[in-house]
């Protein structure tokens, strides 16, 4: 206790001065410097060299249209390539600025080398479920061409040996990870989003002081905007003090860099290789509802127990080697698809030792488990295609938990021809929200999926952060995966598919539960929306690729 206390004392930087170094440093600062040499090039034209207005106009108009053309001919999607067309047409040299920076990946080209060094390093390390996959292909064959598909871009098999637990609540995952913690034998591994100083984090720092106190491996991992927005920058050497390893992954760069876009969003608790935990519940109090200022926060998560744990555990190993500095620099020194042989069998040789440690009942069967993860750097949106093949497959139902509802096009389609088909496609997003901007957006998204007979629920005691899909009783996923553009394109994440599984049934009671909680939105609600509301949501509508 004594060491947690001195280490919560440590709080170096202000939350005033953290605040300021991410609108500096972040892509805030990228922003306003933009947009101030859009305004200086503008007003100079005006006071100094007004005669040539008229040559300036036509370089201007000539830019745009070069921009506009070479957006257009680009392989993004239709959304993304209007919200670039707009703001070209608004703010051209601003805009430029933005895409050439955007589109060159100033700050990631070693993130994205080092990634593809990794991935390829690491395959082949986990030993596939021979029985699963015939048992599966046996009886889905649609559900094996979707894993083909998820295995494209890393190795994520399917398993059977594998007990699921779905939690309703953080209240109520905390306990059993506290549980697991307590029991842990070899190693544990922790990966999220946001770790925050608090009652949550502190009970889980003391007993991981203590089993590192025993002998027990411990990583922590977290993502670099930790650092501005939580902890100090120094806080992986605090952890170091207590025996325990800590790494941040991908870190704000200044100014020139496009790290802003490219998050770790992942959850993972793994303890021993056997238990591992993800779902949407960082390590911060407002997730198990100690002090949230947002109503009653509403999330879930999942605990596997069994071979799928191995997943888990090796893409967690992946990303510890990604923030590893002397990995960064080698995935940049060397070419873009391979370490030095030293390296790739060092690599191989940790993801084999603790992927091959897990020992249980091998009686254990509980449906089909895959959990699997999304890269934004393989060009592949894995997270997207799961759940719009949910939505497809779906026979009677397709429920949905999410914060965000900020969609592409193909997601929309999706949703609207799911519902004209007759199948109940029920949606609950928050009545409380986290960031105003993103409800108003999510708002401005609700009129046509409502007229095409998707119903939209919002959840009056507060704000939901859970990601949840759910089809017929039949398949399911729980996991880091917003329905956002930041989410499906530009975060690392993770999330675990389930198929005939016993736990679907927990997973339909806490939607039915739910539903009885929330106010069901109707086009009424919709128009008596406050207008600044609905001006907010129809102007970031057209940049919510930005948002």
């Amino acid at each position: 206790m004594k060491k947690f206390r001195r280490i919560k004392e440590l709080k170096l930087v202000k939350d005033s001065k953290k605040g300021l170094l991410r609108i500096i440093f972040g892509r805030t600062g990228i922003n306003v410097i933009l947009i101030l040499l859009q305004t200086s090039i503008l007003l100079s034209m005006f006071v100094f060299f007004y005669d040539a207005m008229p040559e300036y106009l036509g370089v201007n108009l000539a830019l745009r249209a070069i921009f506009i053309f070479v957006v257009l001919g680009s392989s993004d999607s239709t959304s993304v390539k209007m919200t670039w067309v707009a703001m070209f047409a608004i703010l051209p040299i601003y805009s430029a600025g933005m895409y050439l920076l955007v589109k060159n990946d100033v700050g990631h080209r070693m993130l994205k080398k080092a990634s593809i060094t990794v991935t390829e390093a690491t395959k082949g390390v986990l030993v596939k479920d021979s029985d699963a996959l015939k048992r599966l292909k046996h009886n889905s064959t649609h559900t094996c061409n979707l894993l083909k598909y998820i295995e494209r871009t890393g190795t994520f098999p399917v398993y059977r040996h594998t007990a699921v637990k779905y939690y309703k609540l953080g209240d109520d995952m905390l306990p059993d990870i506290l549980t697991a913690v307590e029991h842990a034998k070899h190693f544990i591994f922790i990966e999220y989003f946001i770790i925050e100083e608090g009652h949550m984090w502190g009970q889980i720092l003391n007993l991981l002081a203590k089993k590192a106190k025993e002998g027990v491996e411990v990583r922590v991992l977290y993502d670099g905007m930790c650092e501005f927005a939580k902890l100090p920058h120094n806080y992986p050497n605090l952890l170091a003090k207590i025996g325990i390893d800590c790494r941040i992954f991908d870190k704000i760069m200044p100014f020139i860099s496009t790290t802003y876009n490219y998050r770790d969003h992942r959850k993972f608790f793994i303890v021993d290789g056997t238990i591992g935990f993800t779902g949407g519940v960082n390590l911060a109090d407002e997730y198990i509802n100690n002090g949230s200022k947002f109503g009653h926060w509403k999330d879930t998560g999942v605990r596997l127990y069994g071979d799928a744990v191995k997943t888990m555990t090796l893409m967690m190993l992946q990303d510890w080697a990604l923030a590893d500095p002397i990995t960064r620099h080698r995935g940049k020194r060397l070419s873009a698809l391979e370490m030095d042989k030293s390296d790739i069998l060092n690599l191989k040789n940790e993801c084999k030792k603790y992927t091959e440690r897990i020992v249980f009942e091998k009686q254990i069967s509980d449906g089909y488990i895959i959990p699997f993860g999304d890269n934004p750097l393989d060009d592949e949106r894995v997270g997207e295609a799961v759940y719009m093949d949910i939505i497809n497959r779906a026979e009677s139902y397709v429920y949905i938990m999410t914060p965000y509802l900020i969609l592409d096009e193909e997601m929309q389609n999706t949703l609207k021809s799911a519902a004209k088909k007759g199948i109940s496609v029920k949606i609950i997003i928050p009545h409380i929200p986290d960031k105003k901007i993103v409800f108003a957006l999510t708002r401005s998204y609700c009129k046509p999926l409502i007229e095409a007979g998707v119903e939209i629920y919002e959840y009056t005691p507060g704000f939901v952060h859970a990601k949840v899909f759910l089809s017929d009783n039949k398949r399911a996923v729980v996991g880091s995966i917003n329905l956002d553009y930041r989410s499906l394109y530009h975060n690392f994440e993770d999330a675990v598919y389930m198929e005939d599984s016993q736990v679907l049934s927990d997973i339909k009671e806490d939607f039915i539960d739910t539903f009885k909680r929330c106010h069901r939105v109707t086009k009424k609600d919709l128009k008596n929306q406050r207008l600044s509301q609905r001006f907010v949501g129809t102007v970031f509508k057209i940049f919510d690729y930005l948002v």
